[in-house]
């Protein structure tokens, strides 16, 4: 998506706040602005959520961690239903992109399209 928004010469930053919590934690919209970020940059916190099959979730979390970090692969292997679950019932989304059969560049596509910070 950087890639994609430096050819078009538009600045931009990107956040993925999903890293930043503790396993089975989610973080809320109104808890993002708690905290301070769209503040911090004076905007409006914008939400995508990307989803997959299950078992292509499970494939890519397979690929995501290494032999030293079986305990942490087990621990998604056995929420990552509940995770995607929790995640949709919340609602807290702008725009949801079934990534199923799309590769990442894509998926940056479609989300900037949706923003309007791409041209079709």
């Amino acid at each position: 998506m950087g890639d994609l928004l430096a050819k078009a010469g538009r600045p931009f930053s990107l956040m993925d706040v999903t890293g930043s919590t503790a396993p089975g934690r989610l973080p809320s919209k109104r808890k993002l602005l708690e905290n301070g970020y769209a503040a911090a940059v004076d905007c409006t916190i914008r939400m995508v959520r990307l989803t997959a099959d299950a078992d292509i979730i499970r494939k890519r979390l397979r690929g995501r961690y290494s032999a030293s970090q079986r305990s942490a692969l087990e621990w998604h292997l056995e929420r990552c239903d509940e995770i995607a679950a929790r995640l949709e019932a919340a609602g807290l989304d702008e725009l949801v992109i079934d990534t199923s059969t799309l590769g990442p560049q894509e998926v940056a596509e479609r989300t900037l399209r949706h923003f309007g910070l791409l041209e079709s």
